[in-house]
């Protein structure tokens, strides 16, 4: 859904100038997987390396899980 996308790149956007880490992977992962249930998978995958990624630095291992699924 369009509004679901500006809503969450409105946010990612918003925690990247807050440097809040976790809720930027959050973001990224969402939009990651709203790529994918749009069929845009290079789209999906960039947004889903760069949260787990953060996830990685952060240790948050149940995210990196949920990454990878």
């Amino acid at each position: 859904n369009d509004a679901a996308q500006r809503w969450l790149e409105e946010g990612l956007a918003l925690c990247r100038l807050l440097d809040l880490r976790q809720p930027i992977a959050n973001a990224l992962a969402n939009l990651g997987m709203l790529a994918a249930h749009r069929s845009a998978f290079p789209t999906a995958r960039t947004y889903t390396e760069e949260s787990l990624q953060i996830n990685r630095t952060l240790g948050n291992r149940q995210a990196q899980r949920q990454n990878l699924n």
